[in-house]
């Protein structure tokens, strides 16, 4: 018994021993040798800049922090993803389609965002692929599109978007584009569903949607542990969340933060930068010496300068998708980003008759285009973080079903709707908050029998083919012709004559429900000069406002030679001192 009771304690003994140096061992560990690392960071304007200290409040000289930008705004336009597995045993066809809120996916995080492009599949050792458009047109054969979606709690949305043969035991990639919210995360995820010969689901791979992430490369920490970083003028324009992230070594933990320009907001494609689309608005498209001035560095405020009484009334800014394609990335995205903050919006002018995989009718006419320059215009929106507030079609209804000069299609109303609609569709499906409308020209319309007619028929079948409803028509008038001139006087517009056409066209359009614009320009005919032409312009206007229409829109533009210049305004011959003119005689 005693020595049974001896070697109880000297066994109780050892465990002691043994459990105290386990202790002591996991004490020396750096979690429990000091308290956490700890990491910080600050960000002023195109610069961030952090400090690493230990938990003892001591820099940390020496050490490698990693850094990187994180688009919680969806406002850097898609990245690539993929996925690469496996085509599991007894797969003879696969499903492709989207997932949010449903199938276990959750918007649990309030709403949010995501834009997706078109997906790729490939077999590695075999002929069998697919691509496929998030975006549905009714053509065959188009490139894929770009689809924004706005993810709520309320909303389930689930598309097969098309199903493919695949080869039993293949590798594959499926890749995609994608950018998201910071919070679409676990809301929405691109999926493939393999099914076997008996139409039943075998597995399923996922790609889920969330912010995009990119690296800005890796700092060292000087003597005070402080480190800075000057930040790609594309991750400041896009307002992208900072990570600075410390591995942490032998002696001490690793350490991570962020650093952000302020709340999260809604993904710009989604968003409507005209506070009240159906008000009253003046719309601009500077000249080209305009754009070259940004380009080569000045900003809006400084441009603004040049114009002050006019920039104060504008809310609009103009650009046609030739410019969009045409300005560089930087240029265009620091464009965008102020038009946002000096809260203008922007309106696309296209060019919106489709004529891909059609008859050889359309070519060089008006207003025909493709869904490929569609989708490059789209892509650099994006990518610059635009607000789309307005897209204008040039001409449809006139080049579509009227015009029977060279290569002309004369499509019946209705199936002028249905080219449109392969347009339409590609900017819609990316800027689904973006109000749509035409140009039209008078009197080259209202000069045919039974136009109100045909316009109501057009409204309808527009609608019908988009999904889209017109709404507005910007009258554009041929102040040259010879049906407004003022007798006795060639290539001058009769006043009276303006405010008959513009009272009839207003009254039509409406009728169908259409808001009204108005193009203010010179007649541009030869010879002119700059302040020929302004001078017309500002008798065009004139002319207009005694019409008492009071437009919706009033938008000045020259599509002419002439003027020459946009600034300043202070200048009478040069294309600002007309705004400043419709603001000092008939803004209200």
């Amino acid at each position: 018994m005693v020595g049974n009771c001896h070697a109880s304690i000297f066994h109780a003994a050892l465990f002691l021993l043994v459990a105290s140096l386990v202790v002591a061992s996991l004490d020396r560990s750096p979690a429990a040798a000091e308290p956490a690392t700890s990491l910080s960071l600050q960000r002023a304007g195109d610069t961030v800049a952090g400090r690493l200290i230990d938990g003892r409040g001591q820099s940390i000289a020496g050490a490698n922090v990693t850094l990187e930008a994180v688009d919680v705004d969806a406002a850097a336009g898609p990245s690539e993803r993929s996925l690469t597995s496996t085509v599991p045993a007894g797969a003879a066809t696969a499903v492709v389609g989207i997932r949010a809120n449903i199938e276990g996916a959750c918007v649990c995080a309030g709403e949010a965002a995501a834009i997706i492009g078109g997906l790729h599949y490939r077999e590695r050792g075999t002929p069998l692929h697919a691509d496929i458009s998030p975006v549905s047109l009714p053509i065959t054969g188009a490139p894929v599109s770009v689809r924004t979606l706005k993810l709520t709690p309320d909303m389930n949305y689930g598309p097969n978007l098309q199903e493919f043969v695949v080869t039993a035991g293949a590798p594959f990639t499926l890749t995609t584009t994608i950018a998201a919210t910071g919070n679409a995360e676990h809301a929405a995820y691109v999926t493939i569903i393999f099914i076997g010969k008996d139409s039943k689901e075998i597995t399923r791979n996922n790609i889920w949607f969330e912010a995009s992430h990119h690296s800005l490369g890796e700092v060292t920490t000087g003597a005070d542990g402080g480190f800075q970083l000057r930040l790609p003028a594309d991750v400041v324009l896009a307002q992208e969340k900072i990570e600075a992230k410390f591995a942490g070594d032998a002696e001490r933990g690793p350490a991570m933060t962020t650093s952000a320009l302020g709340p999260q907001t809604m993904a710009p494609a989604l968003v409507q930068p005209l506070a009240n689309p159906r008000g009253k608005h003046v719309v601009f498209a500077p000249r080209k010496d305009f754009l070259r001035a940004y380009q080569d560095g000045a900003s809006w405020d400084e441009l603004a300068k040049q114009w002050a009484k006019g920039a104060a009334h504008v809310d609009v800014i103009a650009m046609n998708e030739g410019q969009i394609r045409s300005t560089p990335d930087e240029v265009l995205a620091r464009l965008m980003h102020e038009l946002k903050t000096h809260h203008i919006a922007l309106s696309l002018g296209i060019l919106p008759t489709n004529w891909f995989h059609e008859p050889p009718c359309g070519g060089g006419v008006e207003g025909y285009s493709d869904p490929g320059s569609a989708n490059a215009t789209v892509t650099k929106l994006l990518r610059a973080g635009a607000s789309l507030g307005i897209i204008g079609m040039d001409e449809p209804l006139y080049f579509g079903h009227y015009y029977d000069g060279k290569n002309a299609c004369k499509s019946s109303i209705d199936d002028e709707a249905r080219r449109t609609a392969v347009i339409v569709k590609i900017y819609t499906a990316a800027f689904p908050n973006a109000i749509v409308g035409d140009a039209e020209p008078f009197p080259a319309i209202s000069d045919h029998a039974g136009w109100p007619a045909d316009y109501a028929k057009w409204v309808q079948a527009f609608r019908r083919e988009t999904g889209t409803a017109l709404s507005f028509t910007h009258i554009d008038i041929n102040w040259g012709d010879p049906h407004l001139g003022r007798s006795g006087t060639p290539g001058v517009a009769d006043p009276s004559r303006i405010a008959n056409l513009s009272k009839t066209v207003a009254q039509v359009l409406r009728a169908n429900g259409l808001s009204v614009g108005m193009f203010y320009t010179g007649f541009g005919g030869a010879p002119l000069s700059d302040e020929k032409w302004m001078t017309q312009a500002r008798a065009h206007m004139d002319a207009v406002q005694r019409s008492g229409i009071n437009p919706d829109y009033s938008l000045i533009v020259s599509w002419d030679r002439y003027p020459t210049r946009t600034l300043t305004e202070s200048d009478p011959t040069a294309l600002a001192s007309l705004v400043a003119y419709y603001a000092e005689h008939y803004r209200r």
